[in-house]
């Protein structure tokens, strides 16, 4: 189930791009919980939202009109990002690592836009 939400730097910046809607885990202090206890608790540590990757995809897509298709190539993974620019990358050696890749590019894309 871990694999389903956004590593914890992607998390991090995607809320410095904005990022706030509802999520059924977070990190705290830098570790995943998904049971969700942190809701429920006055703690002292730090939490930050935990987006699952359909999220984070749906997000930049609806905010950022950023559209990215990750495929299977010869023996290796790529992705490509359209919308706000073209993008390719390939020769990953599995989807999710293609899927992290293409995370932080839209990250990346969206940074340098609205610096401009």
């Amino acid at each position: 189930m871990k694999n389903e939400f956004i590593p914890y730097e992607e998390a991090l910046a995607l809320k410095e791009l904005g990022f706030d809607e509802f999520t059924v885990a977070a990190y705290v202090d830098n570790e995943l919980d998904i049971g969700g206890l942190w809701k429920d608790s006055v703690t002292s540590k730090v939490i930050h939202k935990a987006p699952l990757y359909q999220q984070a995809f749906r997000w930049f897509r609806e905010k950022y009109n950023c559209h990215y298709n990750l495929f299977a190539g010869v023996n290796k993974w790529s992705y490509v990002v359209v919308g706000i620019k073209q993008d390719t990358e390939e020769g990953f050696e599995t989807y999710q690592e293609a899927q992290d890749a293409c995370l932080r590019k839209l990250i990346e894309i969206v940074n340098q836009n609205k610096d401009e």
